[in-house]
């Protein structure tokens, strides 16, 4: 994981990237340090069963995550 913090800090951040286990997590892990606490962290193709790396990647890292209705985008809330 590359560390990207370069003294930013962001409202909102997307993911839709690789969409394997490994790909969202470690994106999960190398942006959030970045987002403010109550900043959006949200992602695109919450479309089970096709993605589902990207679905357990999810759950284990944005564990309080919604999926936005007649969509399949994920968002949470970040702490």
């Amino acid at each position: 994981m590359a560390k990207l913090h370069m003294g930013l800090t962001l409202d909102m951040i997307f993911i839709d990237g690789y969409h394997t286990y490994e790909g969202v997590r470690d994106d999960i892990l190398s942006w959030t340090p970045m987002l403010r606490p109550g900043g959006i962290l949200c992602g695109h193709d919450y479309v089970p069963p096709y993605w589902d790396g990207l679905l357990k990647a999810v759950h284990e890292l944005a564990p309080r995550f919604r999926v936005v209705p007649n969509t399949t985008i994920w968002t949470t809330e970040w702490l």
